[in-house]
């Protein structure tokens, strides 16, 4: 049942501290920009992420 402990991640360090930092700057800006969308039907969005 505690086998969950002892489980390795084998994801580079780099694709972790994407998602570590991602969340943490761009959280604000996604709530202000659902803050001001106007959701209606048939509403076509486009979202690009760009990662460098």
């Amino acid at each position: 049942m505690t086998n969950y402990l002892s489980y390795q991640f084998t994801d580079s360090q780099e694709f972790v501290d994407t998602f570590d930092e991602v969340p943490l700057w761009s959280a604000a800006f996604g709530l202000l920009l659902l803050k001001h969308l106007e959701l209606k039907p048939d509403l076509t969005v486009l979202d690009i992420d760009v990662i460098y």
